[in-house]
């Protein structure tokens, strides 16, 4: 019988509840499968210290452990970071790490591996990859919008930045398209190197999404109230549809890409507070996938079939899947100093 997940409502009921029902469920011959937290904070601390000690090599163990997963009920809400800037790192892993959330990273391969110390480099996020986190390829240079290139010089983009990336030790299986500027074209050519794309759309997915190469988000800026991204975050439960948030910079700059750390950690409260389940994108497919919906539509025209079946997830529960992706310890692990790197506000 698969693992029966619990959720994080229930997990803050009081302590003598939880027991009571682990106990009916005991009773009724159900598996609970469940790591301790002592054993998520012993990994983790263990990654810590190889990647301190050996910054240039670092790679995670394989597989991490398995993260169960069961069909949404109250929907799913992916958190999304463009561009790889080095403020998630410092500013918002802790604050995910708190509330027991996994996020997607848009790396630009070309700063990945630059000199660029306002990016993320190698080992942030190969951190990140062991703790659950999704690294996805947000293109090659991040220039101009793939849809302004020639079919060579966008497949080029697509192509060399999961090579570069993959190259590197991380796991690249979704993209993100550049200034959310998508077409068929560029959706023909992403089909040939990645299992699914973000393409903007500024809307939540209907659940199951109807096209993998066509996924809808709603981009966070400087002054986009938390009342409003709450707002979308309960539309989502009641509708049980998908809502991909992607964020850039995290800090109290003055600009237009920031969004202040007290506003995001409000945000994220929230979130963690409500029945919505915290997915990587490539966790949300994977749970539609399982669900039994039709492959992606034929005709290659990014959106088009989002309104016309936007009712048409299934009502009967699907069976939990397991993703193999490491879910984030219980309690916030301060992220290792690698060599070379400072803090930044």
């Amino acid at each position: 019988m698969p693992p029966v997940h619990i959720s994080r409502r229930q997990r803050r009921l009081k302590p003598w509840v939880v027991p009571a029902a682990v106990l009916v469920l005991l009773a009724a011959g159900v598996c609970i499968e469940r790591v301790s937290a002592a054993a998520h904070h012993a990994r983790h601390e263990k990654l810590s210290q190889e990647l301190q000690a050996a910054p240039e090599t670092f790679t995670p163990p394989s597989p991490p452990p398995q993260r169960p997963l069961a069909q949404p009920k109250h929907g799913l809400v992916t958190i999304e970071f463009d561009d790889a800037y080095e403020s998630v790192y410092h500013a918002a892993l802790p604050i995910l790490q708190q509330y027991d959330m996994v996020a997607t990273v848009n790396a630009i391969a070309d700063r990945v591996t630059g000199s660029d110390p306002s990016y993320m480099h190698r080992n942030e996020l190969l951190y990140l990859q062991a703790l659950g986190w999704e690294i996805a390829s947000h293109s090659m240079y991040h220039v101009r919008p793939l849809t302004k290139m020639t079919d060579a010089e966008a497949d080029y983009e697509l192509r060399e930045s999961a090579q570069m990336l993959r190259s590197l030790g991380l796991t690249i299986d979704s993209f993100v398209t550049p200034y959310d500027a998508y077409n068929a074209q560029v959706r023909k050519l992403a089909m040939a190197y990645y299992q699914d794309v973000g393409a903007g759309g500024e809307t939540s997915n209907s659940y199951p999404p109807p096209d993998f190469y066509s996924l809808r988000r709603v981009g966070v800026y400087h002054r986009m109230s938390v009342n409003y991204l709450r707002r979308l975050t309960a539309d989502a439960e009641k509708k049980n549809s998908w809502l991909i948030l992607f964020f850039h910079v995290v800090s109290d700059e003055s600009r237009p890409l920031a969004y202040p750390p007290a506003q995001f950690r409000e945000l994220m409260e929230y979130i963690h507070t409500q029945p919505v389940e915290v997915v990587t994108q490539w966790e949300g497919v994977q749970l539609a996938r399982a669900a039994g919906e039709p492959p992606p539509p034929a005709s290659n025209k990014p959106h088009q079939a989002q309104a016309t079946l936007a009712g048409s997830a299934r009502k009967s529960a699907a069976p939990t899947v397991s993703l193999k992706k490491a879910r984030p310890p219980a309690k916030p692990i301060s992220p290792p100093q690698t060599s070379g790197e400072k803090p930044r506000p």
